[in-house]
């Protein structure tokens, strides 16, 4: 849901209120005009919020297009993959995930079958929890 609609949503969760989607604060502000230059260029209207995802060709294969929510994963996986930080690209590739969608609903370019977004080990540990938190809940009679 885009940042300027002021409607509600009431999901089958029992979630009631406005959804905002919006990427690193730390990293946000940095590529904050890059970003809505890319989307003006395109044709699409800047929103109240910005969530960028990062990439980098040299990480890309024939089977998978790595996408990252932070620069600081992205690093990460670059290191993980045994590469040197200081062999690390001057240029990384930031989008805005609006920009990314449109490409990959407008466009056959790349084989979009690949994509693989990728977040932190913290947000993964962060929904494991909430999902234990949740089965404990129901098993106990407090659930659903």
């Amino acid at each position: 849901m885009n940042g300027a609609d002021d409607k509600g949503v009431s999901g089958a969760g029992g979630f009631s209120g406005e959804l905002w989607l919006q990427g690193s604060r730390a990293v946000a502000p940095d590529v904050l005009p890059r970003l809505r230059e890319q989307l003006v260029a395109e044709g699409l209207e800047p929103a109240a919020w910005t969530y960028p995802v990062f990439t980098c060709d040299e990480l890309q294969t024939a089977a998978l297009m790595p996408i990252f929510t932070s620069q600081r994963d992205l690093i990460e996986a670059w290191e993980l993959a045994g590469r040197s930080r200081d062999a690390l690209p001057d240029k990384l590739t930031v989008l805005d995930l609006r920009l990314l969608v449109h490409h990959m609903a407008s466009t056959d370019k790349f084989a979009w079958s690949t994509v693989q977004f990728l977040c932190s080990p913290q947000a993964v540990e962060l929904v494991a929890e909430a999902k234990e938190q949740r089965e404990a809940l129901s098993q106990d009679g407090g659930g659903e």
